[in-house]
């Protein structure tokens, strides 16, 4: 072989090497942003559920917008969320 076959042969490695890179990276990346996508999402229910306690009537199950009536272990409870015996707060 010459001596340009062989650079060309080391360049295509290179360029092979650096395009599986940049996919890879891009791949991680895409899952990063999609589990902050998730995680975001879930946010954004619990804060709706939670004024949803806020604005509901205290005759009902909520605050009624009173803030003596708030108590966060109902909040937690109306949101789905249960305390175990740990005192840990635990997803149902």
């Amino acid at each position: 072989m010459g001596l340009q076959q062989i650079l060309l042969v080391v360049l295509g490695v290179i360029l092979v090497g650096v395009a599986i890179t940049v996919g890879i990276l891009m791949f991680s990346n895409q899952a990063y942003r999609s589990n902050v996508n998730a995680l975001v999402s879930e946010m954004n229910e619990f804060a709706a559920l939670a004024f949803q306690y806020w604005k509901m009537p205290s005759t009902m199950g909520g605050a009624g917008q009173v803030e003596d009536f708030v108590d966060m272990e109902y909040l937690a409870n109306y949101i789905g969320f249960t305390a175990a015996d740990s005192k840990v707060v635990m997803i149902t």
